[in-house]
């Protein structure tokens, strides 16, 4: 049996947490691997769907929530300690690292411990942050050295590690998935109002304020047809795009709500999903929207095109081009037939693709032949 430790910054309710339950919770039922995990920063508040899983442990060594500067890099020295007595201690075949803060601070393990042991790094989103932090990215660089394989979620990670110089060999591009539903629903499409989702956490790159921009530039008739949903964890960012919406006097119109696990519950209440982020990996809101043949207006940023073809099952735009998101908006009102033409050819292109047993069997592909 091959222990796999898996160390990530915390448990939040975010896509790549949702991916990894799901792969856990499979391979946990075979008697193949002894999963663990992890968390450096926080348990996050998805922290205890994961202690509902069979056969599994789930770690949290610090809570840095809220702590000031200095508090977080002399825990973060704390964690490495910390965690490199927990690998020690449980001697794993295999540390599967996600998301860039768990792979610097964790990582830095390899230089106390690393004995026997197989390194995985899973980057799911494009490398920006490292055009601010020239130190990171080099230090990001020179731990890529050190692993053994390095998997992206789509091909725009992939051509980013591979300018970064990763060898080639070691790169491996592993599509996210999901489960695939049954559940054929009747479009709204009779209704002359359309309702329209936008499932992401309050954060100013998820493009929020340019959605909020683009339909105030609507023609008044088009606005009194549209309404626009967003769902994500409450927090200060959110305070204010409900005060920006209520100073334009969009609030008839646009309306922000916390998230919840349930969210399916309100993805089919809609008819369009929406993503409107600067920067993304593959998104997994994108495709739970198309699992329930919606089509999806979303910029053309990341892996965003391997999901959304343009005219296809949706609609691309730039990020930032105001006239380009409103003129999407204006062809659904226009063209109602295509909200169900394009949703089902959304749900073909995620049937053929994106099926969550795929991204399973390559995960359990990957951790056998290390």
């Amino acid at each position: 049996m091959k222990k796999i430790l898996i160390v990530i910054s915390e448990l939040s309710l975010g896509g790549t947490e949702k991916q990894l339950k799901n792969i856990i919770s499979e391979l946990c039922n075979e008697e193949l691997f002894e999963f663990n995990v992890v968390t450096l920063i926080s348990k996050g508040n998805y922290y205890s769907e994961f202690e509902k899983i069979k056969n599994f442990k789930v770690k949290n060594l610090f809570n840095l929530k809220n702590k000031n500067f200095i508090i977080k890099y002399f825990f973060a020295l704390l964690s490495i300690i910390s965690l490199t007595r927990f690998i020690i201690k449980k001697q794993p075949d295999i540390i599967h690292f996600y998301l860039p803060t768990s792979y610097l601070i964790g990582a830095s393990t390899i230089f106390f411990y690393n004995k026997n042991i197989k390194y995985i790094m899973s980057r799911r989103s494009l490398n920006k942050y490292q055009k601010k932090y020239f130190l990171v990215k080099k230090y990001e660089q020179y731990l890529h050295n050190k692993m053994h394989l390095i998997t992206g979620n789509c091909q725009a990670i992939i051509s980013e590690l591979e300018l970064e110089n990763v060898e080639v060999k070691k790169l491996k591009k592993i599509f996210n998935g999901i489960k695939i539903s049954s559940d054929v629903r009747e479009r709204i499409t009779k209704k002359n109002k359309i309702n329209m989702i936008l499932l992401a956490n309050y954060i100013p790159y998820k493009g929020h304020k340019f959605l909020i921009d683009s339909f105030n530039e609507l023609d008044e008739k088009y606005k009194q047809r549209l309404n626009i949903r967003f769902y994500g964890q409450l927090n200060n960012y959110s305070n204010f795009l409900k005060s920006y919406i209520d100073s334009k006097e969009l609030s008839n119109f646009i309306s922000i709500n916390p998230h919840c696990l349930n969210v399916s519950k309100y993805i089919k209440e809609c008819d369009i999903g929406i993503s409107t982020s600067s920067e993304e990996g593959l998104s997994n809101s994108i495709m739970e929207f198309m699992n329930f043949n919606m089509p999806v207006i979303a910029t053309d940023v990341g892996g965003t095109n391997e999901l959304v073809y343009n005219n296809f099952n949706g609609l691309l735009v730039q990020y930032g081009d105001i006239n380009s998101l409103k003129l999407a908006l204006e062809f659904y009102l226009n063209n109602i037939d295509f909200i169900s033409i394009h949703g089902n050819n959304s749900k073909k292109i995620l049937q053929k693709n994106f099926d969550i047993n795929n991204c399973i069997k390559a995960h359990k592909k990957i951790y056998l032949e290390l």
